[in-house]
C-alpha cells in the first residue's frame, strides 16, 4: 500500500544558504502545516493497480512536492527526474528517501495520477489557510478570462489528413506484427506527405482543390484498409493483451479519422461552412477547442475564468467548455465565490465584456456592494458603484489581474499545455494554480 508520507528524512538532505533554497524552505513549512493535503490526494492512488510486492513506490507527500516543484520551475520530467537526484535542496523539499532515484516515467506516471478534484480541494485548503492568517479573505475580488493552448499543431485539413494516414498506418504496421498475413494494406505515408507539403505551399484555389481530391483518395484507400483490419482482428485474432490494446486504439482513432475525411470533403470539395462545434483540430488532442480573442488571433486550447483576491492569490478557476461570452458566465463565478467563503464578495472588478445590466441587478441582489466593469457598455457608475473614486479604485485595482495571467503563463507553465488528454489539462492546470498560490501565501507569511 503506497504511503501518505515520507516516514523518516534523511540526515544528509540539507537545505543550502541560497535564496531559491530559503524560498523552498518557506514552502516546505506551509505543505508542513497543510498536511491534509497529502491525504486528499491519498484517495486518487487507493484504486490504482499497484503491486502489493516489491519495493514501495513513492509517497503521497512526496509525489504532491515533485508536482509542485515542477510547476514552479516549468521542468519536464526529463529536467525534474534530474534536478531531484542532483540537487540537495530541491531533494531535501520533496523528501525522496535515500536510494529512490525516480526516473521520467515513474514522476509521469505518478504526477498523472492526481486528478484535477483533488488538486482543486488543494487550492481550498490553502485559501483556507490564507483566511485564517487573515491574508485573503475574498472581500474584494476581480475576473478575468483568457485562453491555455493544447500541445497541437495549427490545424489544417491536409495536415490532419496527413497525420490521419500516418496513424493508421503505424497502427496497420503493428497489427501486422501479431496477425501476420491476415493484414493487407499500401503505405501511403511518403505520398501522402508530399500533397500535404505541395498544398501547404500552394495558394492557389484551383490547383490545391486537384491536390486535395488525390489527397482524400489516398486517404480514404488508407481508412478501408484500416476498417478491414478492425474486423478482422475483432472477429478472427485470437484474444491477448496485444490485439486488445491495439483495437482500444483503433476504435479510438477510427471515429475521429472519419470526422477529419467528412470535414475535408464538406469544406474543400463542398464548399460547406462547418461549425466550430463539429471541427476536429487534432486527433490527438480532440478536446480542443478553438478560441478567438477578439479580432487579435485564433487559439487552439481551452478558455478559462479566473477569480483573484486582494493578496494575489488564485481564488477560483473554471475550465469552459467550448468559447462562451465571458458575459455568460459572471454570474457562475460570483455563484462559486459565494460557496467558497459562504458569502458573497463586497466588491468585485471585472473586464468590460463580463458588463450587462442583467449582470449587474442579480450580482447585486446577491450582496454585492459594488460592482466595476472595466468598459461601462451602456451602465452608469452610479449604478454599479457608490461613487466615481471607487470606481477608479476598482478600475485599478482590476489591472492588476493581467499581472496574475501574466505570470502563471510565463512562470508556471500555463501559456501551452504538454500534457496529453482533457483530464490530464485539466490536473496541469489546477497544479500550476497551487503551485503559484504556495509562492504567494509563502511570501506573504
Amino acid at each position: 500500500m503506497r504511503k501518505i508520507t515520507t516516514a523518516e528524512v534523511s540526515f544528509f538532505d540539507q537545505y543550502s544558504d541560497h535564496p531559491e533554497s530559503k524560498k523552498l524552505q518557506k514552502i516546505s513549512k506551509l505543505l508542513d502545516d497543510l498536511s491534509l493535503i497529502n491525504v486528499i490526494a491519498h484517495n486518487d492512488f487507493l484504486n490504482s493497480n499497484q503491486s502489493k510486492v516489491g519495493a514501495n513506490g513513492l509517497s503521497v507527500e512526496t509525489i504532491i512536492r515533485c508536482a509542485v516543484l515542477q510547476q514552479m520551475y516549468s521542468f519536464s520530467f526529463y529536467q525534474l527526474s534530474f534536478i531531484i537526484q542532483d540537487s540537495a535542496s530541491f531533494r531535501a523539499f520533496v523528501r525522496l528517501p535515500y536510494g529512490k532515484n525516480p526516473g521520467k516515467s515513474a514522476l509521469n506516471e505518478n504526477i498523472s495520477k492526481i486528478s484535477d478534484s483533488s488538486w482543486e480541494a488543494i487550492n481550498l485548503l490553502i485559501l483556507e489557510k490564507a483566511a485564517a492568517e487573515g491574508v485573503e479573505k475574498g472581500r474584494t475580488v476581480r475576473l478575468d478570462s483568457s485562453v491555455t493552448q493544447t500541445n497541437i499543431h495549427h490545424p489544417t485539413d491536409s495536415s490532419l489528413l496527413d497525420d490521419c494516414v500516418k496513424v493508421m498506418t503505424r497502427l496497420l504496421v503493428y497489427a501486422s506484427e501479431f496477425a501476420p498475413g491476415d493484414i493487407t494494406y499500401t503505405n501511403h505515408t511518403r505520398v501522402v506527405g508530399r500533397l500535404a507539403f505541395q498544398i501547404a505551399q500552394n495558394p492557389g484555389v484551383k490547383e490545391s482543390k486537384q491536390l486535395y481530391k488525390d489527397l482524400l483518395k489516398y486517404a480514404n484507400k488508407n481508412f478501408k484498409s484500416f476498417v478491414n483490419a478492425v474486423d478482422l482482428v475483432t472477429k478472427r485474432v485470437r484474444f491477448s493483451i496485444d490485439s486488445e490494446a491495439w483495437l482500444s486504439q483503433a476504435n479510438h482513432f477510427s471515429q475521429l479519422i472519419q470526422n477529419v475525411i467528412d470535414q475535408t470533403q464538406r469544406r474543400i470539395l463542398k464548399g460547406e461552412s462547418v461549425p466550430a462545434s463539429e471541427k476536429i483540430f487534432s486527433i490527438f488532442e480532440e478536446h480542443s477547442d478553438i478560441i478567438i480573442k477578439g479580432k487579435r488571433e485564433i487559439v487552439y486550447g481551452h478558455k478559462w475564468n479566473m477569480v483573484t483576491g486582494q493578496s494575489g492569490l488564485v481564488l477560483d478557476l473554471v475550465i469552459e467548455d467550448g468559447n462562451p461570452a465571458d458575459s455568460e458566465k459572471f454570474l457562475e463565478m460570483i455563484d462559486r465565490q459565494i460557496t467558497i467563503f459562504k458569502r458573497p464578495p463586497r466588491q468585485i472588478a471585472s473586464d468590460g465584456a463580463y458588463a450587462s445590466i442583467d449582470n449587474l441587478n442579480k450580482g447585486k441582489k446577491r450582496g454585492i456592494k459594488d460592482i466595476s466593469f472595466n468598459k461601462k457598455r451602456g451602465l452608469k457608475i452610479e449604478d454599479m458603484v457608490k461613487s466615481k473614486w471607487v470606481y477608479k479604485k476598482l478600475t485599478r485595482f482590476r489591472a492588476g489581474i493581467e499581472a496574475t495571467v501574466s505570470r502563471l503563463k510565463r512562470a508556471f507553465g500555463l501559456g501551452r499545455c504538454p500534457r496529453r488528454s482533457l483530464a490530464h489539462f485539466k490536473a496541469y492546470m489546477w497544479s500550476s494554480v497551487v503551485a503559484c498560490n504556495l509562492v504567494v501565501l509563502a511570501n506573504l507569511l
